[in-house]
């Protein structure tokens, strides 16, 4: 499982920091092979039956009806099981969106950069669309992925076929705030083209170019053998907070609430290795001063699940703490938070055409 939200599946921290001019011509960057696909939800699923079978129940429908806090007090499931269920239930269903919101802060040289990152991420049977606008004082720009041509209407009684292999890209620093044009093309805007599981000699794969999945909204992995540890046990984390400045406390538990569970956990930096892939793409094009000269490095990851009784995520909050390897500058020390919402109703979900925009004004 991946997660937490990305420019392919995506959300979280896009290139929070200073970024300084962002599109000028650099060599191609080239990252593992990933074997990218749409992830189908499996009843047969390892995690599904173990969660299941803990329970004593055969459709997920009752486990609302399950103390799933007993459940781990009594050890038939580990913290880390319940966080890739919860991710893994998203799969299920055909219609779903995801908006989020990050602020990132950084300082280097006394220079502070603010960082405004808005994400949204659509699944729409077999659709798939997501966008990211990022920008401050220093820098911004925005991106758009689409799996099908993107100049069709979405909301037609028929919907468009998606591309085989392929996905749209368009990337453009034509942007003021969240005003974003990606039909005014210039030598700043561009569409590109990308396959989804390399087919041809010398053409990237998407997912291999930007180390995260259009398929997926999740960054990086939450699963058993990626939480945190410290002796054996599960490790809390304090991480700062950047939109309210005061420190989060994560104590890796489940507990029960008027909704359902909040689900809290802190995840191995070695779980990012991929989203900072994606974090590194972001200065591809950079001035010297912003780009990067290597992937940043994870030091803290918090996440909140707020969950119904159904163990449906219903938001998250997200705090990190890393340090971007600025080729100039050297370390430069960032946090940013996250807030994202899930939206499954059927009616609320449409997929927006490459001259319409998102509001973002609920989030």
């Amino acid at each position: 499982m991946v997660l937490f939200c990305t420019i392919s599946g995506a959300l979280g921290s896009v290139a929070g920091w200073f970024l300084g001019g962002m599109f000028k011509k650099t060599p191609d960057i080239t990252n593992k092979e990933y074997v990218d696909g749409v992830i189908e939800y499996s009843k047969n699923n390892d995690i599904v039956k173990k969660i299941l079978n803990a329970s004593g129940v055969e459709n997920e429908e009752d486990i609302e009806n399950i103390d799933l806090v007993k459940l781990l007090d009594d050890k038939k499931v580990r913290l880390g099981d319940v966080a890739e269920y919860v991710e893994y239930l998203i799969h299920k269903n055909p219609y779903l969106m995801v908006k989020g919101q990050n602020l990132s802060l950084s300082e280097s040289f006394g220079v502070k950069n603010t960082q405004y990152t808005y994400t949204c991420w659509v699944k729409h049977e077999n659709l798939f669309f997501k966008e990211n606008i990022s920008f401050s004082q220093n820098a911004e720009f925005a991106e758009r992925i689409y799996n099908f041509d993107s100049t069709n209407n979405t909301s037609s009684f028929i919907l468009p076929k998606p591309f085989d292999n392929k996905v749209e890209y368009y990337r453009t620093n034509q942007n003021d705030g969240l005003n974003v044009d990606y039909t005014n093309f210039s030598e700043n805007t561009r569409k590109e083209k990308y396959y989804i599981n390399s087919p041809e000699e010398g053409i990237k794969s998407f997912s291999t170019t930007f180390g995260l999945s259009l398929f997926n909204p999740f960054n990086y992995d939450a699963k058993e053998e990626n939480m945190l540890l410290e002796e054996e046990k599960y490790k809390a984390l304090e991480i700062k907070n950047s939109k309210t400045n005061e420190d989060e406390l994560y104590e890796p538990k489940l507990e029960t609430s008027d909704a359902g569970y909040t689900l809290s956990i802190t995840v191995d930096p070695k779980a990012a290795e991929n989203y900072g892939t994606y974090i590194f793409t972001t200065t591809r094009d950079a001035s010297a001063i912003a780009k990067m000269k290597e992937k940043p490095t994870f030091e803290k990851i918090g996440l909140r699940f707020y969950l119904n009784k159904k163990l449906e995520i219903q938001s998250i909050h997200i705090d990190e703490f890393y340090q971007v390897v600025s080729s100039i500058v050297g370390n430069v020390p960032t946090i940013c938070s996250s807030d994202l919402s899930f939206i499954y109703n059927k009616d609320e979900i449409s997929i927006p055409n490459c001259e319409e925009k998102i509001d973002y004004g609920t989030i």
